[in-house]
Parts: structure tokens; C-alpha cells; sequence
């Protein structure tokens, strides 16, 4: 997955789907606060200060199978 590290893509994934970020400046450097791009943020979404409603925002590129 795109980190934002190895190529200029920064891409994430939520519940199964993929995200690409890359444009978003919450995400500079493939960084979002403790968060690093390029893995799936399911499991540490519970630690996030906000809901499920930010990944409405974002179009799911693909699927995380």
C-alpha cells in the first residue's frame, strides 16, 4: 500500500476499504498525528477524537481483500 514513503500516493484503509489520501492535508508525509499511511487504521480508529462520519468525505478506491 502507498505510504506516502516509497511513492507520492498515500493511500489508507478503513473497514475493507481503501483510501487514497494523497491530496488530503491531514495526511502530509503519509502522517496523520500517531497514524502512519499504507495499512489498515480499522483497529486503531477507536483512539481516533472523531467518528466513522471523515470517511464519508473520501471515495474508497478499492477493496482491502
Amino acid at each position: 500500500m502507498r505510504n506516502g514513503q516509497d511513492m507520492d500516493e498515500i493511500w489508507i484503509s478503513y473497514n475493507g476499504k481503501i483510501y487514497d489520501v494523497t491530496h488530503s492535508r491531514l495526511w502530509k508525509n503519509g502522517k496523520h498525528y500517531a497514524h502512519w499511511a499504507g495499512q489498515d487504521l480499522s483497529d486503531e480508529f477507536k483512539d481516533a477524537p472523531h467518528q466513522e462520519w471523515v470517511f464519508e468525505k473520501l471515495t474508497p478506491i478499492g477493496l482491502l481483500i
